[in-house]
């Protein structure tokens, strides 16, 4: 009998520690599709590794959490992502064609954490997607809107 109770909190653990791979943001993120193929301008961004500097909302910056820090890394192959939102990890597909650069989400673990670094977190992984165009200068990368409005900064890592 104790031996079946053992055998069955492994599962249980082992099911839930499974489950945290699932994308929480799936409902306002839209989606999770995996190109076939990459184009080639993807070789600008690609191997580059960022920090977050500037958030902006509603025309704003937003005041970041310094102990939960957001990065975003270009992998050197295939087109994807990965990075920290401050508490969890996310990973995805991007998208380059000219100055032209979009995420597609492909996993976000599903760490909880205190309030702040939780809005903040939700508030980042929103914006991505609304990420449209690029530039990229020196050390800094400026993530734009349909509108040409910078809504993220990051600073080379």
């Amino acid at each position: 009998m104790r031996v079946r109770l053992v055998f069955l909190t492994v599962l249980v653990i082992c099911l839930l520690t499974l489950s945290a791979c699932a994308n929480p943001f799936s409902s306002f993120l839209g989606g999770s599709s995996i190109a076939s193929s990459v184009p080639s301008s993807t070789a600008r961004l690609s191997g580059s590794s960022w920090v977050l500097t500037q958030l902006h909302t509603d025309g704003k910056v937003q005041t970041l959490v310094p102990t939960a820090p957001i990065t975003l890394q270009f992998q050197q192959s295939y087109g994807t992502y990965i990075g920290s939102s401050g508490c969890n990890y996310y990973n995805g597909v991007y998208f380059v064609s000219g100055g032209r650069l979009t995420f597609t989400f492909k996993s976000v673990t599903q760490v909880a954490c205190v309030g702040p670094i939780m809005s903040q977190e939700v508030t980042y992984l929103n914006t991505m997607q609304h990420v449209r165009n690029y530039e990229l200068s020196g050390h800094t990368l400026m993530l734009k809107d349909r509108n040409e409005e910078a809504i993220l900064v990051f600073t080379a890592a």
